[in-house]
């Protein structure tokens, strides 16, 4: 077992996390990135667990047993909007995204990065990298998963940060989270986007989880 597990979001490495990890010293810690935590039958067991988006969706998903407290970045129990679940992304969205990305891939992740960045300068993309099929896969797993009857049952200690200026995933998704755990606090970060791992919104996100991390249970 290892002291924590980090896993980042769609489209970014796994060590997009490194910068907020050493900022916690939480120990031996694990980074993956989106398409490898997918990819296994189950996640590392750790004793702290970090996601960001897609990886918090997943962390939620499959939160390992020995998990004691959870710090999901800009992260959502579904992604997709829904007649009685208004605070995301239209499907018909999600689904031209992957159209696109088939026929543009470069194109869509700069688009992409854009939004995840704002309201911060982008820097310019990397070239797509992950195999484009590894890509959809991701996107097919934010289509198709709904964590909303799961959540209640987890009692573990959660974290939420979220800014109010996301443009991935809205900072209503984080109200609705909040709702769905039993034990969560959320943290709003004012004029912060998705990009919660970078700065300016890293010494924010990094001060108010170690204080989290280091509260007594």
């Amino acid at each position: 077992m290892t002291d924590a597990l980090f896993i980042a979001g769609w489209a970014h490495p796994a060590r997009v996390l490194e910068p907020l990890a050493r900022r916690l010293r939480v120990g031996e810690s694990v980074f993956l990135s989106a398409a490898e935590a997918m990819a296994l039958e189950r996640l590392p067991e750790a004793r702290v667990v970090v996601g960001h988006s897609l990886g918090g969706l997943l962390a939620l998903k499959g939160l390992p047993e020995a998990c004691e407290r959870l710090v999901l970045l800009a992260a959502t129990a579904r992604f997709c909007t829904a007649n009685d679940y208004p605070c995301g992304v239209p499907e018909k969205t999600l689904r031209l995204m992957m159209r696109q990305l088939e026929r543009a891939p470069q194109a869509v992740l700069e688009r992409f990065f854009r939004n995840v960045r704002f309201p911060e300068p982008a820097p310019p993309p990397p070239p797509v990298r992950e195999p484009i099929e590894i890509l959809l896969a991701g996107l097919e797993t934010l289509r198709r998963t709904d964590l909303r009857e799961r959540l209640p049952s987890l009692r573990q200690p959660v974290l939420l940060l979220h800014g109010t200026q996301d443009r991935i995933i809205p900072h209503a998704a984080a109200k609705r989270l909040l709702d769905l755990l039993a034990n969560a606090r959320l943290e709003t970060l004012p004029d912060a986007g998705h990009a919660l791992f970078a700065e300016p919104a890293l010494h924010r996100v990094a001060t108010a989880a170690a204080a989290f991390l280091r509260a007594p249970a």
